[in-house]
Protein backbone atom coordinates (compact mmCIF):
# COMPACT_ATOMS: atom_id res chain seq x y z
CA UNK A 1 0.00 0.00 0.00
CA UNK A 2 1.44 3.39 -1.00
CA UNK A 3 1.90 6.27 1.44
CA UNK A 4 -0.81 8.24 -0.34
CA UNK A 5 -3.26 5.33 -0.07
CA UNK A 6 -2.47 4.94 3.64
CA UNK A 7 -2.94 8.66 4.21
CA UNK A 8 -6.24 8.69 2.33
CA UNK A 9 -7.45 5.68 4.29
CA UNK A 10 -6.55 7.37 7.58
CA UNK A 11 -8.25 10.61 6.51
CA UNK A 12 -11.42 8.74 5.59
CA UNK A 13 -11.41 7.03 8.98
CA UNK A 14 -11.26 10.27 10.95
CA UNK A 15 -13.12 12.71 8.68
CA UNK A 16 -16.57 11.40 9.51
CA UNK A 17 -16.15 11.37 13.25
CA UNK A 18 -18.96 13.12 14.98
CA UNK A 19 -21.00 13.18 18.14
CA UNK A 20 -24.67 12.30 17.93
CA UNK A 21 -26.90 14.33 20.18
CA UNK A 22 -30.65 13.87 20.53
CA UNK A 23 -32.89 16.88 20.91
CA UNK A 24 -36.66 16.44 21.13
CA UNK A 25 -36.35 12.94 19.69
CA UNK A 26 -34.28 14.06 16.68
CA UNK A 27 -30.69 12.88 16.25
CA UNK A 28 -28.10 15.41 15.11
CA UNK A 29 -24.60 14.53 13.94
CA UNK A 30 -22.37 17.28 15.29
CA UNK A 31 -18.86 17.73 13.91
CA UNK A 32 -15.86 19.73 15.02
CA UNK A 33 -15.12 22.93 13.16
CA UNK A 34 -12.50 22.61 10.45
CA UNK A 35 -9.82 25.17 9.77
CA UNK A 36 -11.89 26.33 6.79
CA UNK A 37 -14.92 26.87 9.03
CA UNK A 38 -12.91 28.89 11.54
CA UNK A 39 -11.39 31.02 8.76
CA UNK A 40 -14.88 31.54 7.31
CA UNK A 41 -16.18 32.74 10.66
CA UNK A 42 -13.20 35.07 11.08
CA UNK A 43 -13.57 36.72 7.69
CA UNK A 44 -17.36 36.85 7.46
CA UNK A 45 -17.63 38.33 10.92
CA UNK A 46 -14.97 40.98 11.65
CA UNK A 47 -15.94 40.91 15.34
CA UNK A 48 -14.54 37.36 15.61
CA UNK A 49 -11.31 38.42 13.93
CA UNK A 50 -11.03 41.40 16.27
CA UNK A 51 -11.40 39.27 19.40
CA UNK A 52 -8.82 36.79 18.08
CA UNK A 53 -6.39 39.60 17.18
CA UNK A 54 -6.70 41.08 20.67
CA UNK A 55 -6.13 37.66 22.26
CA UNK A 56 -3.10 37.10 20.03
CA UNK A 57 -1.57 40.40 21.16
CA UNK A 58 -2.19 39.51 24.80
CA UNK A 59 -0.66 36.04 24.33
CA UNK A 60 2.42 37.64 22.77
CA UNK A 61 2.67 39.88 25.82
CA UNK A 62 2.80 36.81 28.06
CA UNK A 63 -0.76 36.83 29.33
CA UNK A 64 -2.33 33.40 29.88
CA UNK A 65 -5.37 32.19 28.00
CA UNK A 66 -7.48 31.94 31.15
CA UNK A 67 -6.73 35.57 32.01
CA UNK A 68 -7.60 36.62 28.47
CA UNK A 69 -10.88 34.72 28.57
CA UNK A 70 -11.63 36.24 31.98
CA UNK A 71 -11.19 39.73 30.53
CA UNK A 72 -13.50 39.25 27.56
CA UNK A 73 -16.32 41.66 28.16
CA UNK A 74 -19.85 40.34 27.76
CA UNK A 75 -20.46 43.23 25.36
CA UNK A 76 -17.73 41.75 23.12
CA UNK A 77 -19.62 38.47 23.05
CA UNK A 78 -22.93 40.20 22.45
CA UNK A 79 -21.32 42.07 19.54
CA UNK A 80 -20.71 38.70 17.91
CA UNK A 81 -24.44 38.34 17.76
CA UNK A 82 -26.80 35.69 16.65
CA UNK A 83 -25.41 35.59 13.10
CA UNK A 84 -22.09 34.16 14.30
CA UNK A 85 -23.85 31.59 16.48
CA UNK A 86 -26.06 30.54 13.57
CA UNK A 87 -23.05 30.24 11.26
CA UNK A 88 -21.02 28.23 13.79
CA UNK A 89 -23.91 25.83 14.33
CA UNK A 90 -24.43 25.43 10.57
CA UNK A 91 -20.74 24.53 10.21
CA UNK A 92 -20.99 22.11 13.16
CA UNK A 93 -23.88 20.34 11.44
CA UNK A 94 -21.93 20.22 8.13
CA UNK A 95 -24.29 22.68 6.44
CA UNK A 96 -21.41 25.09 5.72
CA UNK A 97 -22.53 28.55 4.72
CA UNK A 98 -26.09 27.58 3.82
CA UNK A 99 -28.24 30.65 4.55
CA UNK A 100 -31.33 28.61 5.41
CA UNK A 101 -29.41 26.39 7.87
CA UNK A 102 -27.84 29.45 9.48
CA UNK A 103 -31.27 31.05 9.83
CA UNK A 104 -32.77 28.02 11.54
CA UNK A 105 -29.71 27.66 13.79
CA UNK A 106 -29.87 31.36 14.69
CA UNK A 107 -33.49 30.95 15.84
CA UNK A 108 -32.99 27.86 18.01
CA UNK A 109 -33.55 28.20 21.75
CA UNK A 110 -30.33 29.09 23.58
CA UNK A 111 -30.28 25.75 25.42
CA UNK A 112 -30.27 23.86 22.10
CA UNK A 113 -27.61 26.15 20.66
CA UNK A 114 -25.44 25.47 23.69
CA UNK A 115 -25.83 21.69 23.34
CA UNK A 116 -24.76 21.80 19.69
CA UNK A 117 -21.89 24.23 20.27
CA UNK A 118 -20.64 22.21 23.24
CA UNK A 119 -20.59 19.00 21.20
CA UNK A 120 -18.83 20.81 18.35
CA UNK A 121 -16.25 22.31 20.73
CA UNK A 122 -15.50 18.84 22.08
CA UNK A 123 -15.00 17.55 18.51
CA UNK A 124 -12.95 20.60 17.48
CA UNK A 125 -10.69 20.28 20.51
CA UNK A 126 -10.71 16.57 21.48
CA UNK A 127 -7.73 17.12 23.80
CA UNK A 128 -9.58 20.05 25.33
CA UNK A 129 -8.43 23.61 24.80
CA UNK A 130 -5.36 23.01 26.96
CA UNK A 131 -4.13 20.17 24.71
CA UNK A 132 -4.73 22.29 21.60
CA UNK A 133 -2.82 25.24 23.07
CA UNK A 134 0.00 22.98 24.23
CA UNK A 135 0.31 21.60 20.68
CA UNK A 136 0.70 25.21 19.52
CA UNK A 137 3.34 25.83 22.18
CA UNK A 138 1.00 28.01 24.25
CA UNK A 139 -0.19 27.74 27.83
CA UNK A 140 -3.38 28.47 29.70
CA UNK A 141 -1.37 30.19 32.43
CA UNK A 142 0.52 33.43 32.04
CA UNK A 143 4.30 33.52 32.43
CA UNK A 144 3.84 35.02 35.90
CA UNK A 145 1.47 32.22 36.91
CA UNK A 146 3.91 29.58 35.70
CA UNK A 147 6.72 31.15 37.74
CA UNK A 148 4.69 30.70 40.92
CA UNK A 149 3.25 34.20 41.27
CA UNK A 150 -0.50 34.15 41.54
CA UNK A 151 -2.65 37.06 40.52
CA UNK A 152 -6.00 37.69 42.12
CA UNK A 153 -8.29 38.30 39.13
CA UNK A 154 -10.62 40.47 41.20
CA UNK A 155 -8.09 42.92 42.54
CA UNK A 156 -5.14 42.52 40.20
CA UNK A 157 -2.80 42.14 43.20
CA UNK A 158 -0.27 39.39 43.50
CA UNK A 159 -0.31 36.94 46.41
Amino acid sequence: MSKATKALSALRAISGRHTTITIDGEDFEVFGLSGAAIVDLMFRFPEVKSIIATAKEQLAAGKGVLAIIDEIDSSDLLALGEDVVGAAIAWALHAGTDDEAEGFARDLPASVQILILKASFQRTFPDKLEGFLKALGLSLASEADESGNQTDSNSGSQN
